[in-house]
């Protein structure tokens, strides 16, 4: 390890060494008290709020989904990873050719990324999931949609580190939540994955109100956050010494690699992939070498 990253001060190096330790401890305990807060709430919810199934309308308890409905979508999402998707935009095909057919005639923005998978077709029974999770705020969901991607980031992504592709500004000041923010939330504190804010969007214009023309020939709507700054610089061995300030968020001392080469970008739904291309060019602009993308839901071409 180089010394000059610590001020040549080895004092300086076991605090930073502490500081890496106290944090991965921390992580441990949010992922305790996730499951316990969890635990108490779905049995509170089952012993004095049942609630109805969204999509057979049976009595359910703890989210709005019965215990056969959820099986339904728990065995589907184990089955992503083995199911037939174009190796491009990560949509589901039917013909033994890995490409489907949009991929193989157009330009299509999935190819500025490295992978992308999805764990729903956006059809039939998933349009009410999400519009009950995302339009009617049934936040409750959002664990169990979070187990559901889990399965799949552990069989294509283990270990590497989530990018959530974030909101419109004042999104979450005006509505309260986030879904994208939301389920990072729930990787980071119960599954224990790295989430890093590298990204910011600067459109106030929501993406479901274009069109697909619209959606593919808009500029980038996002931007590096100062924390992806950082890191880039960093590992370009670019920042000063006053940039070692013991306390200052998402700068490690002693840490010689802390810009990742590959990296998973989260969100909820895809449907022409511009977003997740504009994303990844930001993150590969800034020296992370791969970039891969995770949903919950694709739209089918």
């Amino acid at each position: 390890m180089n010394n000059n990253f610590c001020g040549g001060n080895s004092q300086n190096c076991e605090k930073s060494r502490y500081i890496m330790i106290s944090g991965r401890c921390a992580n441990n305990f949010h992922s305790v008290a996730y499951f316990v807060s969890a635990f108490f709430r779905k049995a509170v919810s089952a012993a004095f709020f049942p609630d109805t199934c969204i999509l057979c309308g049976t009595v359910s308890y703890g989210i709005p989904l019965c215990r056969t409905c959820v099986n339904s979508l728990s065995k589907e999402a184990s089955d992503a990873p083995v199911s037939a998707h174009c190796a491009i935009c990560g949509k589901p095909i039917l013909s033994e050719i890995e490409i489907c057919m949009q991929c193989r005639t157009e330009k299509v923005p999935a190819r500025n990324l490295d992978g992308i998978c999805s764990v729903f077709p956006y059809l039939l029974n998933k349009k009410q999931l999400l519009y009950e999770w995302k339009i009617a705020g049934r936040k409750s969901l959002t664990p169990f949609f979070a187990e559901c991607m889990e399965k799949l980031y552990a069989y294509n992504f283990k270990g590497l580190p989530i990018v959530p592709v974030p909101p419109r500004p004042g999104k979450i000041r005006k509505k309260g939540w986030d879904q994208t923010d939301s389920l990072a939330s729930v990787f980071k504190r119960k599954y224990g994955v790295e989430v890093l804010k590298y990204l910011e969007r600067t459109s106030m214009i929501q993406q479901k109100k274009l069109g697909r023309t619209e959606r593919l020939s808009r500029n980038s709507q996002y931007k590096a956050s100062k924390i992806l700054v950082r890191a880039a610089q960093y590992k370009e061995n670019r920042v000063t010494k006053n940039d070692y300030i013991y306390g200052r968020k998402n700068v490690s001392l002693c840490e010689e690699n802390h810009l990742p080469s590959h990296v998973v970008l989260l969100d909820d739904v895809m449907t022409t992939g511009s977003t997740l291309s504009s994303c990844a060019a930001v993150l590969k602009s800034y020296g992370i070498e791969k970039v891969s993308a995770l949903t919950l839901f694709t739209v089918p071409a």
